[in-house]
């Protein structure tokens, strides 16, 4: 035999005697290669364990643009408003809003019938009222004051009281109180139909005129004439309305040049807004 197939054949030997060899020694010392696949599982279970962790902290990672820092949009906290704070701002959004469409925000129905009212409606009380400090009210119109108007009560007077206005061309425009400040306006007529329980009110601005009202009647106030709310018992309710064309601001600083001339071309109403056209109204403003 050649030598390099000699060397080549001697190789092939050694290396398969190596190999038995090597497995003489694993089958020998079974717990060597026990312990070998053991390393390699405990090797294998920690890394997925590692991924399995990573996964979970990604998982539970807040993506940063969607994350929001809630002290930053909440908004800062305040103290509770006054009953006075809260009722301007509803005077002021109701005086913001388009006061020439049909009524929205009264919730009682009904028709009005002339068993609604008195047999007969006398002349109304008047009181006249001149500049008080920052008040204007008005120099020319008084006050006019109807007493014991309606006969109806609660929801059905609200209701007489609504479509009495509108027949008489005053549209109603709300039902609520009168706010616990003292105001006026300055674009705008307004009558206060008293439909339920009974309340003390201050006309002219402060140290002004005291009436007592209760259900049933009704009072016409000339534009810039101040008005609010002394004391008036829980159920207290009144419909306000205006005339045509007649929007109400919310005044509570001294008129100025500007309004004050505003104020003095404002014309009276073509109707009483409980007697109607050549009532009362015609003859006392």
């Amino acid at each position: 035999m050649p030598r390099g197939d000699k060397s080549e054949y001697t190789d092939k030997q050694e290396r398969k005697a190596d190999h038995v060899a090597e497995g003489y020694e694993n089958a020998a010392c079974p717990r060597v290669k026990r312990n070998a696949g053991h390393g390699r599982r405990s090797i294998r279970t920690a890394a997925a364990a590692t991924r399995r962790g990573q996964g979970a902290e990604r998982r539970t990672r807040t993506n940063p643009r969607r994350r929001v820092d809630a002290s930053a949009s909440r908004p800062p906290r305040i103290d509770r408003p006054s009953s006075v704070r809260r009722q301007q701002r509803r005077l002021q959004q109701r005086a913001s809003e388009t006061l020439n469409t049909r009524i929205t925000d009264v919730s009682v129905t009904g028709e009005f019938t002339m068993t609604d009212l008195r047999p007969t409606i006398g002349k109304p009380e008047t009181l006249h009222l001149d500049r008080n400090g920052w008040v204007p009210n008005h120099q020319r119109f008084p006050v006019l004051i109807y007493h014991n108007v309606m006969v109806a009560e609660g929801k059905e007077a609200a209701a007489a009281l609504e479509s009495m206005f509108r027949r008489n061309d005053w549209p109603p425009r709300w039902h609520d109180g009168v706010y616990f400040f003292h105001h006026y306006h300055s674009t705008a007529h307004e009558v206060l139909g008293i439909a339920n329980g009974k309340a003390r009110l201050m006309l002219g601005g402060p140290a002004g005129q005291e009436v007592s009202v209760t259900a049933g009647d009704v009072l016409v106030l000339p534009v810039g004439t101040g008005h609010c709310c002394l004391e008036a018992n829980p159920d207290f309710l009144v419909v306000g309305a205006y005339p045509p064309n007649q929007t109400a601001d919310l005044c509570q600083e001294a008129p100025t040049a500007a309004m004050l001339a505003q104020m003095n071309k404002l014309v009276s109403p073509l109707s009483d807004p409980v007697t109607g056209r050549e009532g009362w109204l015609e003859k006392l403003w």
